[in-house]
């Protein structure tokens, strides 16, 4: 597990090697990751209340600390957001200023880094902001935007010169996971990471989760995708044997017309219905499938 291998360098970095929890900066996706970070680091077996003393934010949540802003209220935003719609014009403006937050505490963070003609100059104004921190930890690097990629880089220290003004930083990612590209994340950022860092790079291969079985069907579809960078690293599974897996092509009609098929098919051999499970890709699937299920009495 990626987030599982955070929590435990974490806790290998304060609990062995000393280093003070202030000076670790974990960087999560959103609000219910950061939760699951602190809880998981909580643990009596790893931090315990030592966890609360770890810096673990989204980037928004940093960017604000770093500008030191908070958000505006305002009563109409958090329902526009979910509906995607601003038209009350308090929302618009607090929504104007989620949207410059990150570029502007990462313009913060490189002011006066160049001079006129491009030499780096000193930066108090970085130093004073980021007093403290040694260690940038970072989940799910794959879903990472441009926007966050520049943050990221002005809080490492990529552009420096000096070694000691930089800090460590540690990311855990999936190429085969960005599944938000339609939001501007890329894997391209990912891909570069070795290169901004000089990192070096370790594969984790070895799936806990899944059935052998799921694992093989999955690495052969997968592996027809160019520019994979576990081309060479294929996944495996762990666990024992789990069963078989079938695979049907056909029209989208002919998809529902089987999977309701091979439904009713189990039910009748006497397997409970609590043991089927179908997952659809989009609601507009489930509907379809439930309507032909009920038609069929099942």
């Amino acid at each position: 597990g990626k987030t599982r291998l955070i929590v435990h360098r974490v806790s290998w970095l304060t609990a062995i090697q000393r280093v003070p929890p202030e000076s670790i900066l974990i960087l999560a996706f959103n609000r219910a990751t950061v939760g699951e970070l602190r809880k998981r680091l909580s643990s009596e077996k790893l931090l315990g209340e030592n966890a609360w003393r770890l810096e673990i934010h989204t980037y928004h949540k940093i960017a604000m600390k770093l500008i030191g802003e908070v958000a505006p209220q305002d009563s109409e935003f958090n329902q526009s957001a979910v509906s995607g719609s601003f038209e009350n014009s308090a929302s618009k403006n607090i929504q104007e200023w989620m949207d410059q937050l990150i570029p502007r505490a990462t313009s913060l963070l490189m002011s006066d880094r160049l001079d006129a003609s491009g030499e780096e100059l000193e930066d108090p104004l970085r130093d004073k902001l980021l007093e403290g921190f040694r260690y940038i930890f970072v989940d799910e690097y794959q879903d990472i935007d441009e926007t966050q990629y520049e943050l990221l880089s002005a809080l490492a220290g990529r552009s420096l010169q000096e070694e000691e003004d930089k800090l460590t930083i540690f990311a855990v990612g999936d190429d085969d996971q960005n599944i938000y590209e339609w939001k501007g994340s890329s894997n391209i950022y990912i891909q570069r990471y070795c290169d901004d860092y000089n990192a070096s790079i370790s594969y984790l291969v070895e799936n806990y989760r899944s059935a052998p079985e799921i694992v093989s069907i999955t690495n052969q579809f997968i592996e027809q995708h160019h520019g994979r960078m576990k081309s060479n690293h294929p996944i495996h599974s762990i666990k024992g044997a789990g069963g078989n897996v079938s695979l049907y092509t056909g029209t989208h009609s002919a998809l529902i017309e089987k999977t309701v098929a091979e439904c009713k098919e189990a039910l009748n051999n006497g397997v409970n219905s609590s043991q089927i499970a179908v997952l659809c890709r989009n609601h507009s699937d489930y509907t379809n499938i439930a309507r032909a299920m009920r038609a069929t009495d099942i």
